[in-house]
This record gives structure tokens, C-alpha cells and sequence, in this order.
């Protein structure tokens, strides 16, 4: 029972962690550029690539299944968790919602392809700080 409560206590604190950070990015979308020097060189050239931009296009065409041009939070929902899965964020419906919201820069509630990759790069940039967190640097450590 003792696991238990760690793990749910655990889950919690990455949701609340989660949210915080979209509520930083949410104040000011600038902050996912003010963040970027975090990442290694490698990774922050790729994300500013051509290559990068067009991965990012080939995937929204995937995930647009009804052609529409664009995708509902429900759509988000599956590449966020696919995205981050290796990392195991605690990524719920609530914070799909409010990805959209911030990255919806038309506000017609969905995500266009060129908001798509914008959010592509918050994205990495959240997975990878998540990377670099405590617990994560304890767990590569046991």
C-alpha cells in the first residue's frame, strides 16, 4: 500500500509538474524559446531544421485523418502520449486542452500545421527537461 501511495504521489507531482510548465509557456509562449538553450546543440538544430518542419507536417497529415486541416485536442492526445511515452510524463486530457489552447494561435480551438510545429518543438523541449529532472537522473542512476 506504501508503493502505492509513492507511485500516486509520484504520478501527481508529474501532473502538477506538467501543468506548470504550461501555465509558464501559457504566460508567455516565449518561454519555449527562452528554454531552448537547455538542449544540446544537436537537438536544438534539429528542431530549427527544414527536416525537422517537414516531419512535423508528415505527421499532422497522419493524424488528420478527416482532412480537415487541422486537429482537436482528442487528436493531440495520442501523439502527446506517443511522444512522451518513452519519459512517462502523466499527460492527461486537461493538459491537451490547454496545449491547444495556448498553441491555437487563430482561436478557432484546434491546432493548424504550422501551430503544429511550434508545438512539435515545446514538445521535445518538455521531454527533454523532463530528462533532465531529478527523479529522472536518480532512475538512470539505479
Amino acid at each position: 500500500e506504501a508503493a502505492a501511495a509513492d507511485e500516486a504521489a509520484l504520478q501527481e507531482a508529474k501532473e502538477n509538474e506538467v501543468s506548470m510548465l504550461i501555465e509558464e509557456i501559457k504566460a508567455d509562449k516565449g518561454a519555449i524559446e527562452a528554454n531552448m538553450h537547455k538542449l544540446p546543440d544537436g537537438v536544438k538544430e534539429r528542431l530549427e531544421s527544414a527536416e525537422f518542419a517537414e516531419s512535423c507536417i508528415d505527421k499532422f497529415k497522419q493524424v488528420d485523418i478527416d482532412g480537415n486541416g487541422v486537429l482537436t485536442p482528442e487528436e493531440l492526445f495520442p501523439i502527446i502520449q506517443e511522444m512522451l511515452a518513452a519519459d512517462e510524463w502523466a499527460i492527461t486530457m486537461e493538459h491537451c486542452t490547454r496545449f491547444t489552447e495556448i498553441f491555437d494561435a487563430d482561436g478557432n480551438g484546434c491546432i493548424s500545421v504550422d501551430e503544429f510545429h511550434v508545438f512539435n518543438q515545446f514538445v521535445a523541449l518538455l521531454s527533454f527537461i523532463e530528462a533532465q529532472s531529478p527523479e529522472a537522473a536518480a532512475a538512470d542512476e539505479a
